[in-house]
């Protein structure tokens, strides 16, 4: 059988190779190719060596090159002197002129204006020429550029609900860095992968600005935008970079350690202003501004703590001890959503007479105290505390946490899909699914040693066993994680029909509900075909009356072809799940979501009688078929790919616009469907 580890990667369990990780980002020493799943069809650039400047965004290249880069970056004729032109202000330690040279004839101060240290209004000019050239700089309102502004839609109404930490009415002049971290984010959520490509383009050059401030040691003093814009890039760098990172930076710990300073006045000024407010015809413009500012510290604090707790549930990294738990903080509760997106200080008083009664505290919130439903922020942030993996070190739960809040939640889709992959990874053994699926790799981390991969393929063996143990309760975590994952994928079906985009981060949620059903059906295989050989020799069958090979690993894309008329068994109803065949070897877009919806509603279906061995090889062979076609509908919906797009061979386009995460977690779905079934010791 191939094996998952490409020849990019170094021997199975070598260690890993050094990693510099002084800008709180690990970029390898040696000059070489990195993917997070090894994925040889994905080569990662790392931000060092990316360009500042794309030719896709229609300018030229004006960035030096980084004293790590290993690439030389292309200037004009008439760039290389000793600054660009336009660029004022730029002192001549402002940028490393590695691989440049200076003509000896030429007077280095020339063309500068003064010499004295810059003025945060200047470090924004040349940031905003840096990020975005010139031309589009230079213009009145970068937000009504074409393309930024769609851009910048898609950030407030699909990213911002969930980490409300820009305050849009009264931030309608953010800092170039700023501005660029959201339409960065906001590109993510196009169709156009060339789109996506772009804002990551962006994001290289907000970490490169971000790489030149701490080489130069900047004596600017940041700003509550300046950390509101790392934020917003750690979030990329999380979850759709070029490259991907394996830790929160030491850059997200700044803002985390200055947004929670002075959380506990913060929170005790914001709710003493609200009750202190006067009539609404008294209310001024004063009053407004000051709740904002302590209000949008609050919400940058309370975004850290969601990041955070995202990282062992989304990314399955080792559970750490948070910063906050370790000094027993208590979790501020925010205000509701009305108050925030008020634009204007009546409008904002007067929310504020709708929900008078507000917890400070998360551990104030109760179904009494809170009779109405919770917002999207607040809901994420009784998830990020009710659901924290922080609390403990095994591997899983016999039983999901449930939270006497769950009914307070919204309903949005992002929160629904939340509250159900934090249930299920915390009755899935997360970390040994993946690197079981992934042949010893858990994303970007590598297994340490063979005897340690061992280990996790027996706990998820035993996981699994315990759908077919006789002494198993109805309760047993596989069984809740089958259930878990079906609601997960049906929600994103569902969706897709509906144009809902999935949000970024917990896209990944469809990614681990599916691996439940294949390692189910892997261990279900193994079962099935152990069960007919035993009974074959009980019977002591001719060879040539065998029954054939259940999953043939050279059709990637198809089970062998059944139909519901070549079964006997009555055990279940039969649902339109269709095979590839040699003649027509991949399968429409329409027809795998069929597939897929089937499969699904089979599985539901079963899910209390899924341990029988007793079935027929056909009706096995089916639910396989089933299987492949939900793995293959969730490649296509981690992509993008609109139900318009009927061709299955769509999901073997390039992903580039999806980041290096996103990318290997499809390199993993694609290497686990030419495998097949077998020697995955489930």
């Amino acid at each position: 059988m191939e094996a998952m580890t490409p020849a990019l990667w170094h021997e199975p369990y070598s260690p890993t190779p050094g990693y510099s990780s002084s800008s709180g980002y690990a970029s390898p020493i040696a000059s070489t190719d990195f993917s997070v799943f090894g994925n040889p069809s994905y080569r990662a650039r790392t931000p060092s060596n990316a360009s500042m400047m794309d030719p896709s965004w229609g300018y030229p290249s004006r960035s030096p090159a980084s004293t790590t880069s290993t690439m030389a970056y292309p200037w004009g004729s008439n760039d290389k002197g000793s600054t660009a032109p336009n660029l004022a202000y730029m002192n001549a330690c402002s940028f490393p002129m590695t691989n440049m040279s200076i003509p000896t004839s030429m007077d280095a101060m020339t063309g500068y204006g003064h010499f004295g240290p810059r003025t945060l209004v200047q470090r924004d000019e040349e940031e905003g020429v840096m990020l975005f050239g010139e031309e589009q700089y230079g213009m009145a309102s970068i937000a009504h550029t074409q393309p930024f502004e769609q851009y910048l839609d898609y950030f407030w109404r699909l990213f911002h609900p969930t980490f409300p930490i820009v305050h849009r009415p009264t931030s309608l002049n953010p800092s170039p860095m700023l501005r660029a971290a959201m339409i960065a984010i906001g590109s993510q959520y196009s169709a156009d992968s060339s789109d996506k490509k772009k804002g990551r383009d962006l994001h290289d050059r907000c970490l490169k600005l971000l790489e030149w401030r701490d080489l130069k040691g900047s004596t600017e003093p940041d700003r509550l935008c300046d950390f509101q814009a790392m934020f917003l890039i750690e979030v990329l760098s999380q979850y759709r970079a070029r490259r991907a990172a394996k830790v929160l930076s030491s850059r997200f710990d700044k803002v985390y350690h200055k947004a929670v300073e002075d959380c506990r006045s913060t929170t005790s000024k914001a709710a003493e202003l609200l009750a202190g407010l006067p009539q609404l015809e008294q209310v001024t413009p004063e009053h407004w501004t000051s709740w904002v500012e302590l209000a949008t510290w609050q919400h940058l604090f309370l975004s850290c703590y969601i990041l955070e707790s995202q990282q062992p549930i989304l990314l399955a990294r080792e559970a750490l001890t948070s910063l906050i738990h370790d000094s027993r903080f208590d979790i501020p509760f925010p205000a509701h959503g009305s108050l925030w997106d008020a634009t204007s200080p009546i409008e904002w008083a007067a929310a504020a007479q709708q929900y008078p009664y507000t917890p400070s505290y998360v551990d104030e919130v109760t179904s009494t105290s809170l009779p109405r439903p919770l917002d999207t922020f607040q809901s994420s942030v009784i998830l990020a505390v009710h659901y924290s993996r922080h609390k403990t070190s095994t591997q899983y739960m016999s039983t999901s946490t449930t939270s006497s809040l769950e009914h307070l939640l919204d309903d949005a889709p992002a929160t629904k899909r939340m509250l159900s992959v934090a249930k299920l990874v915390q009755v899935t053994p997360i970390r040994a699914l993946l690197a079981v699926a992934c042949e010893s790799w858990i994303f970007s981390e590598k297994v340490a040693t063979a005897q340690a991969f061992a280990a996790l393929k027996t706990t998820l063996r035993t996981w699994i066993a315990q759908l077919w143990s006789t002494s198993s309760t109805e309760g047993a975590p596989v069984k809740e994680a089958l259930k878990l994952s079906i609601d997960i994928l049906q929600q994103a079906v569902s969706e897709q029909r509906d144009r809902i985009l999935l949000e970024m981060g917990t896209d990944m949620s469809v990614f681990f509900a599916a691996l439940v059903l294949w390692a189910i059906t892997v261990a279900a295989t193994t079962r099935t075909k152990a069960a007919h050989q035993k009974a074959r020799q009980q019977n002591r069958r001719p060879s040539n009356s065998e029954s054939p090979p259940i999953f043939s690993p050279t059709t990637w894309a198809s089970a062998p072809p059944t139909s519901s008329s070549t079964s006997t068994s009555t055990s279940q109803p039969h649902s339109p799940i269709i095979s590839a065949t040699p003649e027509n070897p991949l399968l429409s877009h329409a027809q795998i979501i069929i597939n897929t919806i089937s499969f699904l509603t089979d599985t539901l279906a079963m899910s209390d009688t899924t341990a029988s061995t007793q079935q027929h090889l056909a009706d096995h062979a089916r639910r396989q078929t089933g299987c492949i076609s939900l793995l293959l509908w969730v490649k296509l919906r981690l992509r993008g790919v609109s139900l318009e797009d009927q061709s299955g061979a769509a999901a073997d386009a390039s992903g580039e616009g999806l980041g290096e995460l996103l990318e290997g977690v499809v390199g993993s779905i694609e290497t686990v469907l030419k495998k097949g079934w077998g020697d995955w010791g489930v």
